[in-house]
């Protein structure tokens, strides 16, 4: 539906009506293509570049409904004029509209031009389905993927890691001391400290590799295909170029902000499931809390053990 006609498929099981109907459509501009066999019709449709379908079979419109809205066409069931029981067929089966035969010209054009807008339309709702479905995936305030995404992402990169033999890295980031922050200097100072910490995080990691705010003040990062040193690598980035920053009060003052981190790697003897990954990495962090915040922590099986310590 670009600058190129509009592409009518003609479906007929009887051939005089089907090469009638395509002869006129191409009369008119459009551009026709007859099928007489419904299987081929279907097939031609999921291929995709059809606008709109005229059909003679209502099963027919109910197979290209079992499409789903991704292929959707709209349909245009032929029946006789005075056929009510073929309509509510039709009607069932899912046609879009019922062109009454015989065919009059003026109705076939108003009709196929309903058609048309019905399927811009429906591209257009796709479109927003698509950015909906993109906002809501992520959190509004840092910019990063929020919790829901979690549940639909991690459960395809841990199945990858498993299919491919390939380790999957966890690393859960918590900004120290966020709460104190937000009681002595206001919410609105500890909302730009995510921000800021949320783009340190972003620029750490590679373009495969997933952060997503975890909690009020943590993010959670996956990283594919990435063993201990690489994990590690992140970990550093991040922990460095968090710790570096200083951040504004609305006074004006300068103030630190750090971040303490856990790191855990699938697979490993205690880390065989998703779960697993994810528990051993809030182990790990917790751990670099309990020891004072301010470092990096790694989950092994023989417990957390620490990495990585900055300054008092």
């Amino acid at each position: 539906m670009s600058g190129e006609p509009p592409r009518i498929g003609v479906f007929a099981r009887d051939a005089v009506t089907r090469s009638a109907l395509a002869a006129k459509l191409e009369e008119v501009g459009y551009t026709a293509e007859a099928h007489g066999d419904a299987a081929v019709a279907r097939a031609r449709v999921e291929a995709g570049g059809v606008d709109v379908v005229i059909a003679d079979s209502p099963s027919l419109c109910r197979a290209l409904r079992g499409l789903g809205d991704e292929r959707f066409v709209p349909v245009m069931l032929l029946v006789m004029a005075s056929d009510g029981a073929g309509r509510l067929e039709g009607v069932l089966a899912g046609a879009d509209a019922c062109l009454d035969e015989p065919i009059e010209e003026t109705s076939l054009l108003s009709q196929i031009d309903a058609m048309l807008r019905l399927k811009r339309a429906h591209a257009a709702w796709l479109r927003a389905r698509a950015e909906l479905e993109l906002v809501s995936l992520i959190d509004p305030m840092t910019g990063v993927y929020g919790f829901r995404y979690l549940h639909a992402r991690l459960p395809d990169l841990f199945e990858a890691a498993e299919r491919r033999h390939e380790p999957l890295a966890c690393v859960l980031v918590d900004v120290d001391g966020l709460r104190q922050h937000n009681a002595v200097h206001g919410r609105a100072f500890g909302d730009s400290v995510l921000v800021q910490v949320a783009r340190g995080v972003r620029a750490g990691v590679r373009h495969a590799d997933v952060v997503v705010r975890y909690g009020a003040d943590d993010f959670l990062l996956l990283l594919p295909a990435t063993h201990f040193g690489g994990a590690m690598t992140v970990a550093e980035r991040v922990f460095e170029a968090v710790g570096s920053q200083t951040f504004s009060t609305p006074l004006g003052r300068q103030v630190p902000v750090a971040v303490s981190m856990g790191v855990a790697l699938f697979p490993g003897r205690e880390v065989r499931t998703r779960g697993e990954l994810l528990r051993a990495a809030a182990a790990a962090l917790s751990d670099a809390k309990r020891e004072g915040g301010r470092r990096v922590a790694v989950f092994r099986h023989e417990g957390p053990i620490l990495t990585r310590t900055g300054g008092s």
